[in-house]
């Protein structure tokens, strides 16, 4: 540890080591295409925390990726459902071109919320024959 961050225990962050390494399975196996598609988010957590986080124990100080833990994180108020709290690890959209690819992954990796009550910018309505 000392090699590779030095002395200073505020150089030292878990998330420098373990992160989420968030990838398309299709679009990742693209040269060019996979070093914008992928993004290694710093998480925290590991397998006895409440924020899970499991990790493969590694020799090499700089490999703690995160492996195993929960795309979707919810906190239910079954007293007022409107109150309910949600976040999910990737984005909003599955579309690679849109903004809105990655828009969660930071704040779910940051513990952040939001409601489900949130007006919708756009609807789709499917009506059936």
């Amino acid at each position: 540890i000392d090699q590779q961050y030095g002395y200073e225990i505020n150089n030292i962050s878990w998330g420098h080591t373990h992160y989420l390494k968030a990838t398309n399975f299709i679009l990742d196996k693209i040269p060019f295409l996979n070093q914008y598609i992928s993004k290694n988010i710093p998480t925290d957590g590991d397998n006895e925390t409440i924020s899970r986080g499991t990790f493969t124990y590694s020799v090499d100080i700089d490999n703690f990726e995160h492996i195993h833990g929960s795309g979707l994180r919810t906190i239910m108020d079954l007293s007022n459902l409107k109150n309910s709290l949600f976040m999910i690890s990737s984005g909003q959209s599955g579309n690679f071109f849109s903004p809105n690819y990655y828009d969660l992954s930071f704040l779910w990796a940051n513990g952040h919320y939001t409601t489900l009550d949130n007006p919708a910018k756009y609807t789709l309505e499917l009506v059936p024959n």
